[in-house]
């Protein structure tokens, strides 16, 4: 499958588009009924709710488009024509309004308010259609759009090696600039770069995988090593620039706003982006866009001849329910992943992937060392960095085919307080209160960062008060992830995690704080102590439960299931299974996969 297909339409397909109701065949009658009800619901009660948050908040939705052909031709990444014009119908019969980003900018500066209901159109990869199908639709309408150009596939067509993966896209025409021109100057239509040449994947590991070329770190198979961070911010910026000084030259105008491809963009890529005159990101990320910045905006991805059932549903109300995901985990470690022997970790790696999903969660929990020794101390990991030995160059990888295959959130595990080093025979570990310690820890997770991109970060094993916190905040400043990845902590004393925990909340470092992971009760806790320890805990509040199930057996499994079904019964909603060992005994993984599955829920699919 080419880097193409692999990323927009395996992983972010299943993150973004239209799964909620996709535990239902196609077309049958469960569907439609489902989708009906789903959109009927969302008429009598989502509106009103996004509405109003909307009003709040100075919110909008970017919607993204890609190939829009006169007639569906099973492309999943399509939208046909018809399709595309009965959806921006319903969007204004239901009184939402079209913005250019004119709109949005003007709103962030203080000036005329964005509606209560409004959406932004973009469009990516330059395709013809767009000119000949879209855009004649968006006149008609009078909808602004944002149209995303690849210089190099308007320069010499479609790439060679991608179109040996994809025949849909091997078949594309793309605009000329003429065709460019005259959508630019009828300022309906926004030009924006959709880089020069780094809309495809380029090798990011020892294990092959291909990665977007925007944020990777190249692998040289043949010198075994990988490109330079001053390379890459030159690649980048070169590319950018070029893309920019080619829309500029046919169009008159330098465009504004970069569509990064894949939706993947970090810290470097973004202040390339910014020197090339392009100080608006726009993402793949989930969720609505904010007036209030436009560093990274987030869209909405839409594909695959989504009926307008489905499309209703998810513009309604799919947005609403973002805030109230639950989280169901699994926290897996990679030791039991690795093997000296390539193939043998290769089939490992398959079995977790294969288990984890039959599992139905929707995040996975990585720890990227080496489990510690007797003493606590972490002294080799599995990622490239300057100060600790590396055991296997195997955590991007392992992330890489968690969201690609699976579609889950990451999250990784951050623990600087036992990070040690071996000097003159002995074990030290690093402190952040001396100078040269903190910044080996900044360096090794900005190392981290540069390899392996996260969704979240939980800090484990750490004291949490404030000059730990303050750390805490000054390490995610020093990794390179565009937008700082969602902020949790682990406290593992349940005796007195509720004072933690509202502790925390009360300090909280910065505004990408979202919660804390806190040991569930032990597996023998009657109802009484249960109850106590959910009424005890921060209302309003991620309060994610962590229950370990090292080497419990069938019947302690079973009462750690009923744990969560009664702690669902109280309000809580977000667990995490600690310990991957119980993957291999199918009664074990189908006990808790009754428990925290995602799979049973209609409108929740694993990851989502």
């Amino acid at each position: 499958m080419s880097m193409k297909k692999n990323l927009k339409w395996t992983a972010i397909r299943a993150v973004v588009m239209v799964g909620l109701l996709s535990s239902f065949a196609p077309g049958s009658a469960a569907n439609a009924a489902a989708t009906n009800a789903a959109a009927a619901n969302a008429t009598a009660m989502g509106n009103a709710d996004v509405s109003a948050r909307v009003a709040d908040q100075q919110t909008y939705l970017v919607l993204c488009y890609h190939s829009i052909p006169a007639r569906f031709n099973r492309d999943e990444g399509a939208i046909s024509a018809p399709n595309f014009a009965d959806q921006l119908a319903w969007l204004r019969d239901r009184g939402y309004t079209a913005l250019s980003m004119n709109d949005v900018l003007e709103a962030k500066a203080g000036g005329k308010p964005l509606p209560k209901l409004s959406y932004l159109v973009t469009v990516d990869d330059g395709y013809e259609d767009f000119y000949l199908n879209a855009y004649p639709i968006l006149k008609l309408y009078n909808v602004p759009a944002v149209f995303g150009l690849v210089g190099s596939w308007i320069e010499n067509g479609p790439d060679r090696e991608q179109s040996m993966g994809d025949p849909f896209y091997a078949q594309q025409h793309f605009v000329t600039w003429p065709q460019v021109k005259e959508m630019a100057d009828s300022g309906l239509v926004e030009m924006a770069s959709h880089s020069y040449d780094l809309h495809h994947g380029i090798i990011a590991n020892p294990q092959k995988n291909t990665e977007p070329a925007a944020v990777t770190l190249q692998y040289d198979l043949e010198k075994k090593q990988y490109e330079t961070l001053a390379n890459r911010r030159l690649r980048v910026l070169t590319d950018l620039q070029k893309n920019s000084a080619l829309i500029e030259k046919n169009t008159g105008k330098r465009p504004r706003i970069m569509i990064w491809p894949y939706g993947a963009t970090d810290r470097i890529a973004a202040e390339a982006a910014a020197a090339a005159g392009m100080p608006i990101n726009f993402t793949l990320s989930e969720g609505l866009a904010s007036a209030k910045s436009t560093n990274s905006v987030p869209r909405t991805l839409i594909g695959g001849e989504v009926t307008l059932d489905n499309f209703s549903y998810m513009v309604q109300y799919k947005n609403s329910l973002k805030g109230g995901d639950p989280i169901r985990a699994i926290k897996i470690n990679l030791d039991g992943i690795y093997d000296p022997d390539p193939e043998r970790q290769n089939d490992k790696l398959g079995r977790v992937l294969n288990q984890i999903a039959r599992l139905g969660v929707n995040t996975v929990l990585l720890q990227p060392y080496v489990t510690p020794a007797k003493d606590g101390s972490i002294e080799e990991v599995y990622f490239p960095n300057v100060y600790l030995p590396m055991r296997a160059d195997l955590l991007n990888r392992v992330s890489w085919q968690l969201r690609s295959r699976l579609g889950v959130d990451v999250l990784m595990i951050v623990n600087t307080s036992n990070i040690a080093q071996r000097e003159n025979g002995n074990t030290r570990h690093l402190d952040f209160s001396i100078p040269q310690d903190r910044e080996k820890l900044f360096n090794i997770y900005s190392d981290l960062s540069l390899t392996v991109p996260s969704q979240g970060v939980i800090f484990e094993g750490a004291r949490t008060d404030d000059q730990q916190k303050i750390f805490n905040k000054e390490l995610l400043n020093h990794m390179h992830y565009y937008e700082l990845p969602t902020l949790y902590y682990a406290l593992d004393d349940n005796i007195k995690a509720e004072d933690d925990a509202e502790e925390l909340y009360a300090g909280a470092p910065n505004n990408n704080f979202a919660g804390a992971l806190i040991d569930a009760p032990v597996a023998n806790s009657d109802a009484k102590q249960l109850q106590a320890f959910a009424k005890n805990l921060p209302p309003n509040k991620i309060n994610i439960l962590s229950f370990s199930v090292k080497d419990a057996s069938i019947k302690e499994l079973e009462k750690i299931a009923d744990n969560i079904q009664y702690l669902k019964h109280q309000g809580l909603a977000d667990f995490v299974i600690d310990g991957a060992e119980f993957l291999d005994d199918p009664s074990k993984l189908n006990i808790l996969r009754q428990a925290i599955s995602l799979k049973s829920n209609p409108l929740v699919t694993p990851g989502q």
